[in-house]
């Protein structure tokens, strides 16, 4: 799940950390292996967020999931592991980026 500048800014107050930005050397392999995300990396290895089901209607729920943990020590290298989701979930509440009017 790509988010949006607004869910970014709500999610760094529930995931206490930035993304990986956009012109990171590592993202565009992020993208080859992992397809289009907000990418975020911990000590446990890398998390992204899924969309849930559960939310309320007009509104949009996402949960943070480890997607990949890291092969070695040194934390140079990712290996895709089955999706394990987290207690961090955020509901995202009308909160859509406003489109500039030109």
């Amino acid at each position: 799940m790509k988010l949006t500048e607004m869910q970014i800014m709500i999610a760094k107050m529930a995931v206490k950390a930035d993304p990986i930005p956009e012109d990171h050397p590592a993202a565009v392999e992020l993208r080859q292996n992992f397809g289009e995300h907000t990418f975020y990396l911990a000590e446990a290895g890398l998390l992204v967020f899924h969309p849930t089901d559960d939310a309320p209607e007009g509104q949009q729920s996402a949960r943070l999931v480890f997607i990949a943990e890291w092969t070695d020590e040194g934390k140079t290298e990712l290996k895709a592991i089955e999706p394990q989701p987290t207690e961090i979930a955020i509901a995202f509440a009308g909160m859509e980026d406003e489109e500039e009017e030109g």
